[in-house]
């Protein structure tokens, strides 16, 4: 972005692809190279309006999953943003970005969580009803030891999105520790999800 000092206006260009509410929003936040050269205090963060002139949106994009999350282009061709509408100082915006994304690695290592030990439940309950070779299936060993993987699974998710939780309430950078519990969470919900496959037949 560019900033004509007397009127306080930057003028902003560029295109973002695979904006999550892209289709509705009614304010996106947009980060934006403000500062050339300064590294990581090069960008700043803007919050601007989808009325805004030189802002456009894309066609949703066809997905395989997540149909109910719109997924869109943004095009900023001129948009001319007043700089009353930045976050922060200038040049924060990558350091606000980082702090966005620990928050989101974080979050989704907790909404994984619930649905492991709900689905573990669920093919409990399957396992305890259906009989195959004159007893449950639940009491298949193979059968136990997916319930012990997917018990280990969600304890694991639970135990870690806890403690780096405690540790962004306590201030601490917790950047490293909520990509772990990304990575974890997510590999962990898709094992869960397989095993509960598995047993369900």
């Amino acid at each position: 972005g560019e900033l004509d000092a007397a009127s306080g206006i930057w003028t902003i260009n560029g295109t973002k692809q695979w904006i999550t509410n892209g289709g509705f929003a009614g304010v996106f936040t947009v980060f934006a190279q403000t500062e050339a050269g300064k590294k990581e205090k090069a960008m700043s963060a803007f919050l601007i309006s989808r009325d805004t002139e030189g802002l456009a949106t894309g066609l949703p994009e066809k997905k395989m999953g997540l149909r109910g999350s719109s997924t869109t282009d943004v095009v900023l061709t001129g948009a001319r943003v007043p700089d009353t509408a930045r976050l922060g100082a200038r040049g924060d915006g990558f350091r606000m970005a980082m702090e966005i994304l620990n928050q989101g690695r974080l979050s989704l290592a907790a909404a994984c969580a619930g649905p492991s030990r709900h689905l573990m439940a669920q093919a409990a309950g399957f396992a305890k009803g259906r009989r195959a070779f004159g007893k449950t299936v639940a009491d298949f060993e193979m059968i136990k030891a997916k319930f012990a993987e997917m018990a280990i699974d969600t304890y694991t998710m639970e135990a870690m999105v806890e403690v780096t939780a405690l540790m962004a309430a306590r201030g601490w950078d917790y950047s490293l520790e909520s990509a772990l519990c990304k990575i974890q969470a997510s590999e962990a919900m898709w094992r869960t999800v397989n095993h509960a496959v598995q047993i369900n037949g």
